[in-house]
Order: structure tokens, then sequence, then C-alpha cells
């Protein structure tokens, strides 16, 4: 994580992975290098707009334009098949017509084994859409409970993982195969759903694909032939638009006083004001005949939030 900017600059954030037409409220608190906290901010709220949802079902005789694939990939029985004799080449179905995907899901054929899931995978990322195109490939490998993360180079055959961690959950024939995608300083994440159940993320932090030097990026199914590896219902969601959020303010205008804490209290007690500028401040405690019983401060601070205990 980088380090914020110096003190009186504005700092900016994304919030990935909103689900659309949802409510969501937003707010603030720092702290610095000792611990000292702010305020909490102001509490701004958005909706989140509606994505772009595709569908294919694949309930026609070809796959049509929208498709750029080798002629080993058909539809029969209203599913998308891979006809290939080759079992050891993985090869390339892309959506040519719908870019810079956020999630991409398909559903494993009932008819699907554990042999042909271990053989089958999303692509995304994709800089072309054709069949020499770069990009990540995740699978499952489902006999050791595995998740993989592949790169494509030039449309090839994947080589060995560049990650492999464990899954959680095992997908199942007819299950709900989906990974959602989302990048940002850290690198390039891929989180992957079993059935609707979010199960683990993968982060590639080399950026072997940068999205921003992209001007659009696809989705792909990849499947290996002649095996049970059929799939249905592909789903393609794209983003809308970005929602701009109302400035977090942590910063007031005016002068703050909060409430002492804790109160009551039987040995000290901590008190935080804030100041919108420098000022001289005298910070003094009363005793009950309204007489000074000391002064805590009386000096000059700087703009900000500050914190004194009083020891009784």
């Amino acid at each position: 994580m980088l380090p914020p900017h110096e003190s009186g600059k504005n700092e900016q954030f994304a919030v990935l992975e909103l689900q659309p037409q949802t409510d969501y409220f937003f707010a603030l608190k720092v702290f610095d290098e000792d611990n000292n906290s702010s305020s909490i901010s102001n509490v701004p709220g958005i909706t989140s707009k509606a994505g772009n949802l595709f569908t294919d079902s694949f309930t026609r005789d070809d796959l049509g334009q929208n498709w750029t694939t080798s002629d080993s990939f058909q539809i029969v029985n209203n599913e998308l098949v891979n006809l290939s004799s080759d079992q050891d080449l993985w090869s390339l179905a892309v959506l040519n017509n719908i870019t810079d995907p956020i999630e991409v899901s398909f559903k494993w054929s009932p008819s699907s084994d554990t042999s042909g899931i271990d053989q089958g995978g999303i692509a995304l990322l994709l800089d072309s859409p054709d069949l020499y195109a770069n990009g990540y490939l995740i699978t499952c490998r489902t006999y050791q409970n595995q998740i993989r993360l592949w790169k494509i180079v030039a449309g090839q055959n994947p080589t060995d993982p560049i990650i492999e961690i464990p899954l959680l959950t095992r997908p199942n024939p007819g299950e709900e195969f989906k990974v959602t995608t989302y990048s940002d300083r850290n690198g390039n994440h891929f989180s992957i759903f079993i059935n609707g159940w979010e199960d683990i993320t993968i982060t590639d932090s080399s950026f072997f694909i940068a999205p921003a030097r992209i001007s659009n990026y696809y989705a792909v199914v990849v499947l290996n032939g002649s095996m049970n590896n059929n799939i249905d219902d592909f789903k393609v969601l794209t983003a809308n638009e970005t929602v701009q959020v109302a400035d977090l303010n942590i910063n007031p205008s005016d002068y703050i006083l909060t409430q002492n804490y804790p109160n009551p209290f039987n040995f000290s007690t901590t008190i935080e004001f804030y100041l919108p500028a420098r000022e001289k401040v005298l910070l003094e405690i009363y005793n009950t005949r309204g007489q000074t019983a000391t002064t805590l401060l009386n000096s000059q601070m700087p703009s900000g939030y500050h914190k004194v205990t009083f020891d009784a």
C-alpha cells in the first residue's frame, strides 16, 4: 500500500466490486503514526448503477459472428462443446462483441465430469478478440481442490500456472463457475465463485496484463477437446459507469471540542479537540466552585485534531 499524501492534499479512493443497483454509504476515520484518530467524517451515500448483462444459452444451431473460435467449437444440444480430438490442446472461444467484462460465468453441463472440469476454465483480460490474444486463464483442479491462474501468451497453450492455491469448494457437474475481476495499484485480482458462493481471491501483482494500457479487453471460454466439459448459460457482466461519491470531509471548518472519555472516570480522562487553523489554545479544568483546578494547555497549536490526557 502506498503512503498517503502530505497534510493538506486531497486523497482519492476507489471502492471496487460493488453490487449493481444497491445503496451504499461511506465514512472515513483516519489515524496518524501514533494511533491518534480523527472523528468520523460525514456519511455520503450512493446507489450503484445497473451493469450490462449479456447471456448466451446456446439455443441455436451455430455460434454466429459474436464468437471467435476454431472450427472444433460447436453447439450440441444447447451446450457449447469442443469437438477437437486433441485432449492436450486448450482451445479458445472468444466473445468478441462485449468489452471490458467485470464478471464472467457459465454452468458446467450436468453430463460433465471431474476430468472434464479440470480441463476447462474462464479467461479474462484478453487484449484482443482473436485466437492469438494474451491474457489470464482461471481453472479448477478438482481432484486436488486447487484453483490455478495461468498466463495465455499469443493464444498458445499455457505451460505452468503462475499461482496454485487451495480451493475450498469443489465444482460439480451442473454447477456455476464464476470469476469477477478488478485491478488496482496492488495487482489484477480474480475472485472465484462456485455455485454462487465466493470461494477465494487470487492476485497477480506482476501486472502481466496492465488493463490501463489496453483500450478494450475480452472474455473467453477455454475448453480442451474430447472431454466431458460442455458448458451452458454463459454470462458476462460489464460495468455501466463510475459513480462519484460526494467528498468525505474529516477537516471541519469549525472548532470542535468533544466529550471527554471515559466519563465518568477515576484516575484519567482524554479530551479531544479540532482546530481549523493554527491557534493559541488555553485548555483549563475547573472545579465545582468555578475555580481553575489545573491548566492543561496554554500554547500555540497547529491545525488538526489533538488529544490531551487529564490525570486527576
